[in-house]
């Protein structure tokens, strides 16, 4: 399926969210590109209904261009 094709093209590295969105909730890495601050952050959250949520910060989707999944936690 397409996801899948996705998730394998981007094995390991960001994800360009006008290519492919995480599901619902899953808390994920984002890449936010501030343009009224001329600035970028990477910073956790997730996309529900239209928006990004980061803490207690709500984000347009155009301002969250790539995001990756969690890493792993560590094993030992």
């Amino acid at each position: 399926n397409q996801k899948t094709i996705i998730m394998l093209k981007y094995k390991n590295d960001w994800i360009k969210s006008i290519d492919l969105l995480p599901e619902s909730a899953d808390e994920v890495v984002i890449y936010i590109v501030s343009p009224e601050e001329s600035s970028t952050y990477v910073s956790t959250g997730h996309y529900d209904v239209m928006k990004w949520h980061s803490e207690s910060i709500d984000y347009d989707s155009d301002m969250v261009t790539h995001w990756m999944p969690l890493p792993e936690p560590p094993k030992d």
